[in-house]
């Protein structure tokens, strides 16, 4: 049975992968806002890990199995 959620947990790791890119384009032209948009950045990977992780999670697989 696929899980519904799937869908939704996707679009929104699409949309961190776009928003992080925009965050990088953005420290490199406006390098006066530096060290925030690289914090910035950092919690925008962090966040699409963790939503892999839920990704993971719907498809019923455990995603810590490999360590």
């Amino acid at each position: 049975m696929d899980n519904p959620d799937k869908d939704t947990i996707d679009n929104l790791r699409t949309g961190l992968t776009t928003m992080i890119a925009d965050t990088k384009r953005m420290a490199e032209k406006r390098p006066e806002y530096g060290a925030e948009l690289v914090l910035a950045q950092r919690h925008l990977e962090d966040a699409r890990m963790r939503l892999g992780v839920a990704l993971t999670i719907t498809r019923g697989e455990d995603p810590f199995a490999h360590k």
